[in-house]
């Protein structure tokens, strides 16, 4: 039902949603983009919502998402775990912070 709900985001968008609604409005039509393969309108979406609303977690997992089906792995990798950092309780990931996020841009290097 992804296709169809896309009208109905839009939609409503254009209506002048505001607030929370906007900004689920948007998540949504960025996603439901992702999932019928429209990665360019998923991406311009979540960037939207990721300008109005920065902290809002959920938009740059969905972007990090739409980056993977664009091939850009890298920033994909780097998004998710900048918020896994950011968002996390687990001591035993946050004992290695600095490490992860030294990491997270470099995943392609390698150190000898």
């Amino acid at each position: 039902m992804e296709p169809q709900a896309i009208g109905f985001y839009k939609q409503a968008l254009e209506l002048g949603l505001e607030g929370e609604m906007r900004r689920d409005a948007l998540l949504c039509l960025g996603s439901s983009y992702r999932a019928v393969g429209l990665y360019e309108q998923a991406r311009e979406t979540l960037e939207i919502g990721m300008s109005e609303y920065p902290d809002y977690n959920a938009f740059y997992i969905f972007f990090a998402m739409t980056l993977y089906n664009l091939g850009d792995t890298d920033l994909a990798m780097e998004f998710v775990l900048k918020k896994l950092l950011e968002t996390t309780d687990d001591e035993s990931i946050k004992q290695f912070s600095r490490a992860l996020d030294f990491y997270a841009s470099r995943l392609d290097e390698v150190f000898n």
